[in-house]
């Protein structure tokens, strides 16, 4: 009885087995794809779930004292123990599809010779083996797969949840044990957490501060850009006025025109330096930041000692003699800062900054009037050099010229009325005045080349040796880049020579 009850019993398996593995022979690929979403979803959620409760009941014990204590003596590290459960979850996944991939390629492979099989009537598996058996095979290996993949997602939550029963254990059982030196330290981190409270809470107000003069005062600021655009054009417009009149009046001076174009555009852009300059300095007075600048100093020197790289530094916490000297020190500077600058908020009020920025408004206008008057002088200095240029041409270049050219060490005089030199020059800057400085070098022995206008390479080294000669460098031997530079000193000797 028994023998026929087994016999039955394998026939039965046998019978069903058959049945499965005609089905999967259809459905077998897209179920595995099916089947592999299944499990990586599976293994998301015990991740998830295990995450979400770490969060919830180790949150706040990392967040404590205590804890933050631990940590700094090495004895414990909620961010190993994070690491560990995200490398132990990679590492399933990459088994899981390790496997995964390797039945689907045998199953692609074997479906591709059974096709191949009943195309060509060729053999292609192994003697003994079989289309139907190697589906079979794989068939319940997919199955085995996937059984034990669901258990293990199952055995990684259940693990981690009790391994994080055991991490809030052992935070409470080290304390306990340490109770001495984790309060000894737990105090002194207590500090640093609140000096680093303070300073934020410091730069916070601060930064409304100024946004509430920026915010309030939006309109000030607007109106501010207004002016600058408007000083700007009608300066533009005057400059050009006053140039348009000497053009039409001197035609015979054919760079006349690019020359004052360039002086009114080098005009424009200093009066905006000026504008803004003007109004940074007027600005400052309202928020200066060399007091928070220092006291932000101080309190990265301290970090840097205590609790360098976001780190607390157990060893100097528990030796320094000095820590709650220096703890002091800053508290006691933060809230000094904070005292002053809450008064210095309550005093600006709105009338007294109108007045302010009234008073301010009248210096702009001003300015603009300077910067006219320089344009003007300018302008007219330029007209007298390039009219001293133009006759000299006229008149004695060509004699000067033969002169310099027959006897190179001989040294002549060079004068030209009227004329002064105002700027330096840029290498390869080509300009009339260019020409002046380089006539004047050569009567004086410092330069042989051509008389072209170009502050080109011989010309800068006759400026060099003019230098060198005059003890015009005598401060700047070390500095490079101020050789050649047409400086003031430099110019005021050759302005000198020019007089005669």
């Amino acid at each position: 009885m028994k023998k026929q009850t087994k016999i039955w019993f394998f026939s039965l398996i046998f019978f069903f087995s058959f049945l499965w593995i005609t089905f999967w022979e259809s459905t077998l690929l897209t179920t595995m794809k099916t089947q592999k979403t299944v499990i990586e979803n599976l293994y998301d959620t015990s991740y998830q779930t295990v995450y979400n409760q770490f969060q919830t009941s180790a949150l706040s014990v990392i967040k404590s004292l205590n804890y933050q204590s631990l940590v700094c003596l090495g004895v414990m590290d909620g961010d190993l123990f994070l690491q560990q459960m995200q490398s132990d979850m990679k590492t399933l996944k990459m088994e899981f599809l390790t496997t995964y991939n390797r039945i689907y390629t045998d199953l692609v492979d074997i479906e591709q010779k059974y096709t191949l099989e009943k195309d060509t009537s060729v053999v292609l598996f192994a003697s003994g083996s079989s289309y139907t058996s190697e589906y079979a095979k794989l068939s319940w290996e997919f199955m085995i797969l996937i059984t034990e993949n669901k258990q293990l997602a199952q055995n990684f939550q259940s693990s981690y949840q009790s391994k994080i029963a055991t991490f809030i254990q052992d935070v409470d059982d080290y304390t306990t044990k340490n109770q001495t030196l984790v309060t000894a330290i737990s105090a002194k981190i207590q500090k640093i957490q609140s000096l680093t409270s303070d300073f934020q809470q410091i730069t916070d107000k601060l930064s409304t501060f100024r946004e509430n003069l920026a915010g309030t005062w939006k309109a000030f600021f607007t109106q501010i850009q207004k002016i600058k655009s408007a000083s700007l054009s009608g300066l533009d417009t005057s400059m050009q006025n006053l140039a348009n009149v000497k053009v039409k009046r001197y035609r015979i001076l054919k760079t006349l025109s690019w020359e004052l174009s360039t002086q009114k555009d080098y005009a424009i852009g200093l009066f905006a330096m000026q504008f803004d300059e003007k109004l940074n300095l007027f600005l400052s007075q309202w928020y200066d930041n060399k007091e928070y600048l220092s006291l932000k100093n101080q309190l990265d020197i301290f970090y840097k000692k205590y609790f360098s790289s976001n780190t607390y530094q157990c060893t100097t916490l528990l030796t320094s003699t000095w820590f709650d000297t220096d703890a002091l020190s800053l508290q006691q500077k933060i809230t000094n800062f904070g005292t002053t600058l809450s008064f210095s908020w309550v005093t600006t009020s709105n009338i007294d900054f109108q007045n302010k920025v009234l008073a301010w408004f009248t210096t702009v206008s001003s300015g603009q009037k300077e910067m006219l008057k320089t344009f003007t002088t300018a302008m007219n200095q330029k007209i007298s050099s390039l009219l001293a240029i133009y006759r000299w041409e006229v008149s004695s270049l060509s004699s000067t010229v033969s002169s310099e050219q027959s006897s190179s060490t001989q040294t002549s005089s060079f004068t030209v009325t009227n004329f002064t030199f105002t700027r330096p020059f840029t290498t390869n800057q080509k300009h009339s005045d260019i020409k002046i400085l380089q006539q004047l070098l050569t009567s004086i022995g410092f330069y042989t080349g051509e008389v072209n206008g170009m502050y080109d390479k011989q010309t800068k080294n006759a400026v060099y040796q003019f230098q060198l000669a005059n003890w015009i460098l005598k401060w700047y031997e070390n500095k490079p880049q101020t050789w050649w530079w047409m400086g003031p000193a430099t110019r005021a000797k050759l302005n000198q020579l020019l007089k005669g």
